[in-house]
């Protein structure tokens, strides 16, 4: 499974969690089905609109900041069935130090954030080709012992560049604005220059308003894989290369019932509560959580705006 991020804003987001799924190839029918939630079915309302990308009921959503998936989106449709793991184990010959989570087998859950009281696993340094040969040979086990997951900065604009830690690899310029991107090697950073569609990006960014592309990220892992419950600081468009991606969409009036860590906690943007297996003894008050579920395919893009409510 692999996911392009592009987060448009600063406006705070939806707590939302998230669950990789089979990772497939290609679109369409090849794609095995995913498995089912493993949060329990009172959470879930009802599940996220799709619209085709030309619908004109698109715009609506946007203006009012609900969350929709668009399918058909022209963004990323030359990247589907193109980036594959072996196809970026190949030309991603970026820097040696991507973050790679990883951890154990017998829990889901990629806490972010490791050791004493806050969760099992860690995170390691590796290449993106050394990330696939890793998961390769953990897959090949008789019982796998890890989950691993990796996460990347590929594209960053000139006002983000002075919080960025990633190598400067070179610059693109894409509708009209000037990118930055980290070390990648030529062919993806010409994938990336001429394989997605920004002017598209602009137009519903603008629709939305949002204050325009700040970064590009690539999530990558195998299915199985889960981020607690969180919430962003960004209002995001989710770009699904490959595989299925299940998410979890909670309001911002859920927030008190998902029982945030304090502010001075390393993980102050994540919620406490365990959504698969919830405490409801310790943490009454997510009995009264309910949100949106979304089921991301290959090629789909989820638009994720902060406000929402679930009516």
């Amino acid at each position: 499974m692999a996911t392009i991020c592009s987060p448009l804003s600063r406006a705070p987001q939806h707590a939302h969690s998230w669950r990789h799924h089979q990772p497939s190839t290609l679109p369409g029918p090849s794609v095995p089905p995913p498995d089912a939630p493993a949060y329990p079915s009172w959470l879930v309302k009802r599940s996220v609109e799709k619209l085709r990308w030309d619908d004109p009921r698109l715009d609506g959503f946007l203006r009012r900041g609900e969350p929709v998936i668009i399918t058909g989106a022209p963004l990323v449709r030359q990247l589907v069935g193109r980036w594959t793991f072996d196809y970026l184990a190949k030309v991603y010959t970026g820097p040696p130090s991507l973050n790679v989570h990883f951890a154990p087998r017998n829990s889901r859950r990629y806490n972010r954030f490791y050791g004493q009281g806050v969760g099992q696993g860690g995170i390691l340094m590796m290449t993106f080709s050394q990330f696939v040969s890793t998961v390769a040979k953990n897959e090949a086990a008789e019982k796998p012992p890890w989950r691993y997951y990796l996460q990347a900065m590929l594209l960053w604009s000139r006002h983000e560049k002075h919080n960025c830690k990633y190598e400067h690899g070179g610059e693109l310029d894409v509708a009209g604005e000037r990118l930055y991107h980290a070390s990648m090697g030529r062919t993806m950073a010409e994938d990336l220059a001429h394989q997605v569609d920004y002017e598209w990006l602009r137009h519903v960014a603008e629709m939305s308003g949002c204050e325009g592309l700040s970064e590009v990220n690539l999530w990558a892992g195998r299915s199985g894989g889960c981020t607690p419950l969180h919430y962003d600081t960004t209002n995001n468009f989710l770009c699904q290369v490959c595989g299925r991606k299940r998410l979890l969409l909670l309001p911002p009036s859920a927030f008190a019932h998902v029982y945030p860590y304090p502010a001075t906690h390393p993980m102050h943007f994540f919620g406490m509560v365990d959504v698969e297996r919830p405490d409801l003894g310790r943490f009454p008050a997510f009995a009264r959580a309910q949100g949106l579920e979304a089921l991301i395919e290959p090629g789909e893009v989820p638009c994720l705006l902060s406000p929402f409510d679930c009516p």
